[in-house]
């Protein structure tokens, strides 16, 4: 099992349109298969950092996703709201 998380500053301004993306189109990546949970946080000390999380069942499943039309264009919306670059950690249970 895989998850996947990835931090986001995000645009004062752009708050409302990221979480709108995200959840417009969160049953889509979970349709995708071998994703088994998605889901977002928002830090609880800064109001515009901004986690994204999912479990994927390998890596394998995780790229055929990250390499798809659906993930390009959800990512070039999403860049759209960033003020800074975002992180991203894939990460096994030991």
């Amino acid at each position: 099992m895989l998850k996947r998380i990835v931090k986001l500053e995000l645009k004062e301004d752009k708050v409302d349109s990221f979480v709108t993306i995200f959840q417009e189109r969160e049953n889509t990546i979970l349709s995708f298969e071998g994703c088994e949970e998605v889901g977002i946080y928002k830090d609880a000390e800064k109001d515009f950092t901004y986690f994204t999380y999912s479990i994927w069942e390998d890596v394998s499943h995780l790229e055929n996703y990250r390499h798809s039309a659906f993930f390009r264009e959800t990512w070039a919306l999403a860049k759209t709201c960033f003020a800074d670059k975002a992180m991203a950690w894939s990460l096994v249970e030991i």
